[in-house]
């Protein structure tokens, strides 16, 4: 019977160490949406990668000149197209182009703080005195009675233990901080387009919008207007001024031609044609149908926007003297 081997203990070999995990390389997420951003730029979002280079003066300078010079920059893209083409913002908004404009009430906002430097540097504009009230040179709709105006202004100082003159020059100073409530006439504007449009059945906020729209071209035209005839009336008062004495007799018409241009109605008319003309344009764009029906609407519209500047005056009046 053959003999069988020797059976030799197994030897133990300990197992070879484990190698170590090699980690996955760190992968960048965008602040903004959270998303992997393998290169510079976003690809969910656009969000660049900040750079050391994008915390100097020099970059923050040249971004901020090249916004406001490029010819394709969102902001000179929207004045161009709010000022030549009527309409087309909103019309654009409402169809869902909206890439490449400024949000309405973010344009609303700009137009609206430059329309006041603009017109407080030339030295005219919608900041009222408290003379104006008080002597009616103001259209208003509910403060029409002067004495009535007077006599709460003269109760006011009296409270104040000051003077009605001392309380004027407080009055008159805080006047041109309040005039964030011109914001209001947009809400106002665009109801009214609601009830004219009721039949269209459209969101509030597309009535809004084209509110928005069309007082930031009517501030950014007023500015335009009212800048220009106050360029032209100083020219030509510092012209008379220096007439040699044998030229004196045009002095008269010197004299006629400064009332005419401070004269709200005669100035008032050829503005209020052009933001006609322009509100026709807009709304045969955004709300589409016979020029007849858009022409009525078009009149009841500029029949009632001295209506809402008038309020906007009476708005005026009540916040700055109840807040001073």
């Amino acid at each position: 019977m053959p003999q069988l081997a020797p059976v030799r203990p197994a030897t133990y070999a300990p197992p070879a160490p484990a190698p170590h995990p090699v980690a996955p390389d760190a992968v960048e997420r965008c602040p903004s949406c959270g998303a992997e951003r393998p290169a510079r730029f976003c690809p969910e979002c656009g969000e660049a990668r900040v750079e050391a280079e994008d915390f100097t003066l020099r970059t923050f300078v040249s971004h901020a000149f090249e916004q406001f010079t490029s010819v394709d920059g969102a902001l000179w893209r929207t004045l161009r197209a709010l000022m030549l083409r009527p309409g087309q913002l909103t019309a654009d908004w409402v169809a869902g182009r909206r890439r490449g404009y400024a949000r309405p009430l973010q344009l609303f906002v700009l137009v609206n703080v430059a329309f006041f430097l603009l017109l407080s540097a030339a030295g005219t504009g919608f900041r009222f005195r408290l003379e104006q009230y008080t002597h009616g040179r103001v259209s208003t709709i509910v403060l029409r009675d002067t004495t009535a105006v007077q006599q709460a202004v003269a109760r006011k100082a009296a409270r104040e233990r000051i003077t009605v003159a001392e309380y004027a020059r407080r009055f008159d100073a805080a006047s041109g901080r309040q005039q964030s409530v011109w914001l209001l006439l947009a809400p106002s504007l665009g109801a009214l387009l609601a009830v004219l449009y009721a039949r269209r059945r459209r969101p509030f906020v597309q009535h809004l919008v084209f509110a928005i729209h069309f007082l930031a071209f009517m501030l950014l035209f007023l500015a335009a207007w009212m800048g220009t005839l106050s360029v032209v009336l100083h020219g030509v008062v510092r012209a008379a001024r220096a007439l040699p004495v044998e030229q004196r007799w045009l002095w008269p018409y010197v004299e006629t031609f400064v009332r005419l241009a401070n004269d709200d109605n005669v100035i008032g008319v050829p503005a209020l044609a052009v933001v006609a003309a322009y509100l026709f344009v807009a709304l045969r764009r955004v709300y589409p149908e016979s020029w007849r029906w858009t022409l009525a609407r078009t009149a009841v519209l500029a029949w009632v926007l001295p209506r809402l500047f008038d309020g906007y005056r009476d708005v005026l009046f009540a916040v700055t003297y109840y807040t001073t």
